[in-house]
């Protein structure tokens, strides 16, 4: 995966679930699914980095939760 690709397909996973999920599914168990794509995109996106580097990645990759919980709460917001 790419740091270019990674924070709109979490934003965009987090949408799809907030508009797809029964609402009896967005309280804890969204938090549950939203650690589990976090994790496997994480799982992804892991690379070997120089020594240089490694205070981007992880910069990078600790927006990756914020990245899906915004597409949660956008697509919370527009659930009828």
């Amino acid at each position: 995966m790419s740091f270019l690709i990674d924070p709109p397909a979490l934003y965009a996973a987090g949408e799809a679930y907030a508009r797809g999920a029964p609402e009896s599914a967005q309280g804890r168990a969204a938090g549950f699914v939203g650690a589990g794509v976090v994790a496997g995109i994480l799982a992804l996106a892991l690379r070997r980095p120089g020594a240089k580097e490694h205070a981007l990645v992880l910069a990078a990759l600790a927006t990756y939760p914020l990245w899906y919980w915004l597409g949660w709460d956008h697509g919370r917001r527009a659930r009828p």
